[in-house]
This record gives C-alpha cells, sequence and structure tokens, in this order.
C-alpha cells in the first residue's frame, strides 16, 4: 500500500480494507458489466449503418436512437457503481505496531502515532420500525494533534474489532495521563463535557458534584442526572474517551 508518509510505524499487525480490488473482480464484474453496456450500444451502431446504407440518414437515425437510449440508461448505473467501488476500494486502514495509517479517498494518506492520538469516539446504533430491528451499525471517530477528525464507519469489515484494537493501544496510555492531571487539580476535557474539581460543565450548564444523583448511559446518551432538574442528555458519539471517562466519574 502507498504511502506519502514515511513514519515509521513498525510491524504491520492487521489491515481492515472497505472492498479491496482485484484481477478477478475486472473479470468476474466490470468485464461483464461493460459488455451489457455495449451490446445495445454496438447492435444500434450496426442498425445505424443497416439503415443508412439501404434506406437513407433518417433510417439510420430512427433505427439506431432507441438503442443507444438504452446503452446509456444502463450505463449510468453501472457507472455509479463503478465509482462506488472504486473509492471503497481507496478505504482502509492499516493497524501497525506503533499507530496507524488511514487511506481514504481520494488519495488521502494519515500516518498516525500512537502517541499523537489526543482520542477515541464512537457510536453503535440500530433503528426500529413496527418491531423491526435493523443491523446493528458502528462509527468510530479518531481525534489525533493537528489533524481534522478522522471519521469511520461499517464500510470498514470488522470494525467494532478495530475498536477495540485502537483502545488497547491509546487508552493504556492516555489513562495514567488523565488520572495524573486529575489528582493535580487540573479540568479535563471529554469532547463538549468539562470534568473539574468543582463538577460537570457541560455547554452553558454547570452542575455541582453535591446536586448530582447519578450519571447513567441509556440509549447512546450520556444521562446526567441531578437533583430536582430534568436530566441532561449527551450524545455518546460526541464524548471522547467515554471508557475513561466512566472511569473517573466511579
Amino acid at each position: 500500500m502507498p504511502s506519502k508518509k514515511t513514519i515509521p510505524l513498525g510491524q504491520l499487525t492487521t489491515v481492515h480494507h472497505a472492498q479491496a480490488l482485484r484481477w478477478r473482480d475486472l473479470l468476474s464484474t466490470f468485464i461483464p458489466l461493460g459488455l451489457v453496456v455495449l451490446s445495445p450500444l454496438g447492435y444500434g451502431v450496426w442498425r445505424s449503418y443497416y439503415g443508412y446504407t439501404h434506406f437513407g440518414l433518417a433510417a439510420a437515425e430512427s433505427w439506431g436512437r432507441p438503442w443507444f437510449l438504452v446503452s446509456a440508461i444502463v450505463a449510468l448505473p453501472l457507472l455509479l457503481y463503478a465509482l462506488r467501488r472504486l473509492r471503497r476500494a481507496h478505504l482502509w486502514v492499516a493497524v501497525h505496531a506503533h499507530g496507524i495509517r488511514v487511506h481514504r479517498p481520494p488519495g488521502r494518506v494519515q500516518a498516525i502515532p500512537w502517541g499523537q492520538v489526543e482520542g477515541l469516539s464512537t457510536s453503535l446504533t440500530h433503528n426500529t420500525f413496527l418491531g423491526w430491528k435493523s443491523q446493528t451499525r458502528h462509527s468510530l471517530t479518531i481525534y489525533a494533534i493537528n489533524q481534522a477528525p478522522i471519521r469511520l464507519d461499517d464500510r470498514l469489515p470488522r470494525l467494532p474489532g478495530l475498536i477495540a484494537s485502537l483502545k488497547a493501544h491509546v487508552y493504556p496510555r492516555l489513562r495514567p495521563q488523565i488520572r495524573q492531571a486529575h489528582k493535580a487539580g487540573k479540568a479535563l476535557y471529554f469532547g463538549p463535557l468539562k470534568i473539574s474539581e468543582q463538577g460537570l460543565d457541560y455547554k452553558e450548564k454547570k452542575l455541582f458534584w453535591r446536586d448530582i444523583d447519578q450519571v447513567t448511559i441509556h440509549k447512546g446518551c450520556l444521562q446526567i442526572h441531578p437533583h430536582l432538574v430534568k436530566a441532561i442528555r449527551i450524545p455518546t458519539k460526541k464524548i471522547l474517551n467515554i471508557e475513561l471517562l466512566i472511569e473517573l466519574l466511579e
């Protein structure tokens, strides 16, 4: 896998590739689909040629036009499918001993050592309709120093395994830093949520520890329950390192 980055990340552990393109895909998918498009086009050319040579220009235009139209109609969804396959082929994440390498279309490569990962946020959702539950969907956002957040979803295979692998590398490094900062009385930020010696801050709301009954996670949200006040709900996908946050709250 070529990369514009030369940051040494050590031995390759695993690769999560959305959908690699191989030579067999050319033979089993793209060539047959190309024939589906070219068949009516070729027949239309033959019909136009036959009409022109036997009956003139008007016949050539009339006899070939329907087949050209069929070819164009068939080509549009196949073109969209080919573009989708190409985008998925350019999406992969390689996990190394000392960091990760993320490749996203169109050709963007980010090499991130573990020491530059500031946090991870994840979400797990499923929709329901008339009692029917859809397949569970996962998402992952990686926050690294001086880089835009990297958002990944179920287009990557085995995404839950990738999430677990990243947490196993990142959390042991962040955990002692968070505990040390907490003991020193410093404010800690978990995305939009601020933790201090006095309490919790979220947007314009400030809650002191003595006013909080409990903190729970329910239906994809961290719920903070103050005395006699409606619970504050924060989507877990917005919270960085939520497991470390729960450890700190406990």
